[in-house]
This record gives C-alpha cells, structure tokens and sequence, in this order.
C-alpha cells in the first residue's frame, strides 16, 4: 500500500487479493477519502455514523463544545457509565473523527454538568434520602 496527500483528500492504493480466478492479474483498487474540514455540523456528520453502534449498546453521545482543536463530548445513557467507555472513546469515537477530521488533535470525554460537590450540596442530597432510611 502507499498514499498520497492531494487537497483536501487522500489516494490510497492497494493491491488487490488475488483469487485463484485471477492468477496472474494484477489489479490495483484506488480509493479517494474525503476530509472534513473541523466544524460542529461535520462533527455531527461522523458521529451520525457511529451512533447506530452506540445505540445498540443502550447509549449514545453529544457535543458539549469545540474548543480550538479539541472535541469535548459527552456519552450518554449506557455509555457514560460503562467501564469500557475509555475504549469506546479512544479506539472507536476519537480514531474516526481524527480520520476524516485530520485537524482534530484531541478528543475528550466530559463529565454531566450537576450541582457542585460541596458539603451543603451534599447534606442536602442526604436529607431527602434519610427519612427512606429506616
């Protein structure tokens, strides 16, 4: 296999299998891979390919921000409490996005916006959960 960068794209060329049809013929496949340009609706565009497989597995995920060349994503349902989400992310999530957004240089999972984690915030959780206690 070799490639090449040409524009916005890449040509890929590969040779193919040989099949016992085919002894003796050489036969070269090019294949052309558009590239995206780094905006929210292409963001979009890639995750809509992916999300199938999330939603087969109970979960899903959502843009929380751009912030320069970095994706911020949330994980839903199933997902984001999953012990194989960092997983999910790195090898499956963030690899797409990187190949057909080559400007992203970082994708990262982001935890749900929920009250801030102090003792009030805390001791008020509690009281609406202690009457249930005894």
């Amino acid at each position: 296999q070799n490639g090449s960068a040409s524009g916005g794209r890449v040509i890929v060329r590969a040779s193919a299998p040989q099949s016992p049809v085919a002894a003796g013929v050489s036969e070269t496949t090019e294949v052309v891979e558009e590239f995206m340009e780094l905006s929210l609706e292409n963001v979009e565009k890639v995750l809509d390919e992916l999300r199938p497989y999330l939603i087969a597995d109970g979960g899903n995920c959502s843009v929380h921000e751009i912030d320069g060349a970095t994706v911020k994503l949330l994980l839903e349902g199933a997902c984001g409490s999953c012990v194989s989400s960092a997983v999910t992310m790195s090898m499956g999530i963030e690899k797409r996005l990187k190949e057909k957004i080559p400007e992203i240089e970082a994708v990262v999972q982001v935890s749900p916006e929920g009250p801030e984690l102090n003792e009030e915030n805390i001791e008020g959780v509690l009281n609406e959960v202690r009457p249930f206690l005894n």
